[in-house]
């Protein structure tokens, strides 16, 4: 049956119509987009929410609608907590419906930043992240920049410094790309907070000068604020009085200016604390006072510690007691446990003025608790600042390597250019300086092996600076998931008891894989304690005559539990007069990791021996498994710490790879050698062997 074209005459003109009027609703929207964008230049001011939000109500294309109820809610975001979420949620359910990536990336950041203002961080953050990867997607930088910003600032709150730096660079990269003014300052002030947190001052400074010369390129006064009043704080750590309050004073005026309170607020307190470094205790007392008028809660306490300790230096004990005293609530409302500590140090030195020694007894106890925790929160801070300077040391070494590569290079250049001209001049006069040619071509061959040898010094420098990386970056890779990730589950677990979110038959049965995440997390410790010391101390070894025997039932007993767990047997095949003349410890480490990587790998019911070979010259102790045996490609890697990649035993147990590259040091450090031999599926042998004892 064959189709009438007249019938599809009119099929074909309603889809031409639909599609006309698809067109020109996208046009319309375009067109109304582009309207907003163009009113915001002209006026240099960007819409106001409601006139945001009307549009959006009465846009009919779903794209652009999605991209105005975005740009509607980050108008909200300061006026209405509330409508500014609920525009969000709408703006992405429509943008997630069509697939559109920009409109996704706009409203879930804003859906991140109430996230984030509520105080919901772990999940912002995560927000955030997917926010930047639909920008990415979308292609647009600016959005991305924004959300990179913003996971900069929460890392940065949580003492991550090395990752939210991280963050910070690649988000002020795409902005120079961009030309965007405002946001390069506002990447350029985050860095300098990272940088002064760290303690950095001098790098912070160079940061907040860059930013400090934008200043008259920027539209929105609060950049500008934020600049001059980091450029104080760095200058007061620097005891430049005199300096940090010429830049609260600028920063006190644009505030007034422009009528913004809370920037008021900060600009009064840094000028209090530039007056109270100077002495001057009346001027820095009035200031503070003007700064607790407009303060928001949050930064009230670091005013009032500011301002207790200054009525506590001007012998007015009762007045700094009753502002600590506020200080120290708000500080315990918001977990700040910095604040309390200022204000428990005031408590006790205005108490002991007053000669009321019971109560500084009192808030002496509670700081010396407070100090405590501190403590616990200093040691994360540690650890995140030693990553930030390996990751700092790291760049300085490339540019190094760079800088030598380079410098290389342009020798070459000027080596190339002399010989030509002599070459030339040795065409000329080839007959009567012969002998003088002989001799340049000589110096020629001397140099240039000369520079053969400092491109192969820097070679081999590349390749161990690539080892010495990989090798560090293994080792953070260790302690990051083998050992915290174990303690942060079992942190998680103890919290859901004490929560009574799970009972204790329900603890009791994952009771044995705690168990096992705490003994993996011990053996990781002693190795990688082990390993590390031999590094930064060099190997000591100290000799003694062992019986191996003796060694051999030691770790057996320490591996008792564990071998009756997976039901596997235990052999111990060493004569009982076997002796070695060896460091012993060194020989129970040897032998703990090889047991118990032989019983990790070996099925319920298998065998675990450990024999012995006497020879002329040597004595070699074998550990047989029947376990599953190792791939032939892991062979290769084994015993490389850069390359080694570890699998799970038969009961899904956790390795590093550390314990063995710890057993073939420690054992060529006591003159021996280790060798490993094993099959697919029948099991391994590892072999190390010591030279034999003679008495």
């Amino acid at each position: 049956m064959s189709l009438n074209k007249h019938a599809l005459r009119p099929f074909v003109t309603y889809r031409v119509i639909d599609a006309a009027k698809r067109l020109f609703l996208c046009l319309l929207g375009l067109v109304c987009f582009c309207e907003i964008g163009s009113k915001a230049k002209a006026t240099g001011k960007s819409p106001d929410a409601d006139s945001l939000l009307k549009f959006a109500i009465d846009c009919k294309v779903d794209t652009t609608k999605s991209l105005l109820l975005g740009e509607a809610s980050y108008q909200f975001r300061s006026r209405s907590q509330d409508t500014s979420m609920m525009l969000a949620r709408q703006g992405f359910g429509l943008a997630n419906e069509l697939g559109y990536a920009k409109g996704k990336a706009i409203n879930l950041r804003c859906i991140a930043i109430q996230l984030f203002n509520r105080g919901y961080i772990d999940s912002s953050y995560i927000a955030f992240q997917q926010a930047e990867e639909f920008a990415k997607e979308a292609n647009w930088d600016k959005d991305r920049a924004i959300s990179l910003n913003y996971l900069a600032e929460i890392l940065k709150l949580k003492g991550m410094y090395t990752r939210s730096a991280e963050n910070y660079f690649l988000s002020l990269r795409i902005l120079e790309s961009l030309q965007d003014t405002a946001g390069i300052c506002s990447a350029l002030s985050g860095l300098s907070e990272v940088f002064y947190l760290q303690k950095s001052y001098e790098e912070a400074e160079q940061y907040l000068k860059r930013a400090e010369a934008l200043i008259p390129y920027l539209e929105s006064p609060i950049t500008a604020i934020q600049i001059y009043q980091n450029l104080a704080k760095v200058s007061l750590t620097k005891k430049g009085n005199y300096t940090a309050e010429k830049y609260a004073r600028l920063s006190l005026f644009l505030a007034q200016r422009h009528k913004l309170s809370t920037q008021e607020s900060f600009a009064y307190n840094l000028l209090g604390e530039s007056y109270l470094q100077q002495k001057k205790l009346k001027k820095a007392l009035d200031q503070f006072h003007l700064a607790l008028k407009n303060a928001a809660s949050h930064y009230q306490m670091n005013v009032l510690n500011n301002l207790a300790r200054t009525q506590l230096d001007l012998n007015q004990p009762d007045s700094a007691i009753f502002n600590a005293r506020k200080s120290l609530d708000l500080s315990l409302q918001f977990k700040t446990t910095e604040s309390q500590l200022k204000a428990t140090e005031v408590l006790i030195d205005a108490h002991q003025t007053l000669g009321k020694y019971q109560s500084a007894l009192a808030y002496y106890a509670l700081h010396d608790s407070l100090s405590k925790v501190q403590f616990d929160e200093d040691k994360t801070k540690v650890i995140n600042r030693l990553a930030f300077e390996y990751e700092t040391e790291r760049r300085k070494e490339r540019i190094q390597l760079l800088e030598k590569e380079k410098s290389w290079q342009v020798e070459q250049v000027k080596i190339e250019k002399r010989n030509t001209i002599l070459t030339l001049i040795g065409a000329v006069v080839l007959a009567i300086v012969s002998v003088s040619l002989v001799w340049i071509l000589i110096k020629y061959k001397e140099t240039n092996m000369a520079l053969i040898s400092q491109k192969q010094a820097a070679e081999k420098q590349s390749e161990a600076l690539q080892l010495s990386n990989a090798t560090k970056d293994r080792l953070f890779s260790i302690i990051g998931h083998d050992v915290l990730g174990p303690i942060n589950r079992l942190k998680g677990v103890m919290k859901l008891v004490n929560q009574s979110v799970i009972n204790k038959e329900e603890f009791s049965g994952m009771f044995p894989q705690l168990h096992q995440s705490v003994d993996h997390v011990q053996g990781t410790l002693e190795n990688l304690l082990h390993w590390s010391s031999q590094q930064l101390r060099g190997q000591k070894v100290q000799p003694s005559v062992v019986q191996v025997r003796n060694i051999v039932q030691g770790v057996e007993a320490l591996l008792s539990d564990l071998a009756k767990e997976k039901k596997i047997m235990l052999v111990n095949e060493v004569p009982s007069d076997l002796q070695l003349f060896t460091d012993e410890n060194h020989l129970k480490i040897i032998l703990r990791n090889l047991m118990t990587n032989a019983l990790k790998f070996t099925e319920p019911k298998g065998v675990v021996s450990v024999r012995s070979k006497s020879g002329e010259d040597n004595v070699t102790i074998e550990v047989v498994d029947t376990g599953k045996g190792i791939a032939a490609k892991q062979m290769e890697n084994i015993f490389k710490m850069e390359n080694f990649q570890s699998t799970r035993g038969t009961a899904g147990e956790k390795g590093t790879g550390l314990g063995l590259i710890l057993c073939k040091e420690l054992t060529e450090a006591n003159q021996g050698s280790i060798s490993i031999m094993s099959n697919k599926g029948k099991g391994t042998t590892v072999s190390v062997s010591f030279p034999a004892f003679t008495s």
